[in-house]
């Protein structure tokens, strides 16, 4: 029985014990799973408050979808009343007072539709901006993070010790891990500055086409006030003199 044990302890030597790591203490542990807690509850409040964003524009895209149906409703009533109303002026002997009435009527009645329509205007104008400028941060801010682990790999890779065949006695190594982050923080800089550049642009863009939008909308407000302007006279044409017409004038 001894033989066989020292036959087996031969043929299988004992395994070296694992290394002992030294014990977590309490606080350890309640710090390690404060900062787990902490970091999932922080991925769940991204999620949280990006999920009541998207839902706050659907409902919010929802919504002016059923205005705009509601103004189109009224504008349809309206048309028809006033079709209603100049078919009832033909019938009548005084015709040109009946048709002034009934489109001082229209105008006065799509005053309240047309400001509603301006204002649903101006809201999806400042949300396609809003998603716009949003759009931008995130490419901004892609493009950071990349240029941010691009440089960090550069300094990595001139930190990390090469072959010493590679290089001459009498030479130096061509990077440096302090320019590689000045590099890096130029680098950086330009992205911002380019990044700046782009938002500006695309904000002066916007302001130029709402503004060219107001002026339009002005000139059409205008264009439809003057030709449905009720005072206005038709210019008072003069009858063309015959040639006995023209012959009675005693000369001078």
């Amino acid at each position: 029985m001894t033989h066989v044990a020292s036959v087996f302890s031969v043929a299988f030597p004992a395994l070296p014990a694992p290394p002992a790591f030294p014990p977590l203490t309490l606080l350890s542990r309640v710090l390690l799973v404060s900062a787990l807690a902490w970091g999932g509850a922080q991925a769940r409040a991204a999620d949280v408050v990006e999920a009541q964003a998207q839902a706050q524009a659907q409902a919010q895209a929802q919504a002016n979808l059923q205005t705009r149906a509601e103004l189109k409703a009224k504008r349809a009533e309206v048309q028809k009343t006033y079709d209603d109303k100049v078919k009832d002026c033909r019938a009548r002997f005084v015709v040109t007072t009946c048709l002034e009435q009934a489109q001082a009527w229209r105008i006065e009645a799509l005053h309240p539709i047309q400001r509603q329509e301006k204002e649903v205007n101006a809201l999806e104008r400042q949300q396609r901006a809003d998603a716009q400028r949003e759009r931008i941060q995130a490419k901004d801010k892609d493009a950071a993070e990349q240029a941010s682990r691009h440089g960090n790999d550069a300094v990595k890779a001139a930190a990390r010790p090469g072959p010493a065949a590679s290089l001459p006695p009498s030479r130096t190594p061509r990077a440096h891990p302090a320019q590689h982050e000045r590099q890096v923080q130029r680098q950086q800089a330009e992205a911002e500055r380019k990044a700046a550049e782009r938002r500006q642009a695309a904000a002066d863009r916007a302001a130029a086409q709402e503004e060219q939008q107001r002026q339009a909308r002005q000139q059409a407000e205008k264009r439809a006030g003057k030709a449905s302007d009720p005072k206005r006279t038709a210019p008072v044409h003069l009858p063309t003199p015959s040639a006995s017409d023209i012959r009675s004038i005693p000369p001078r």
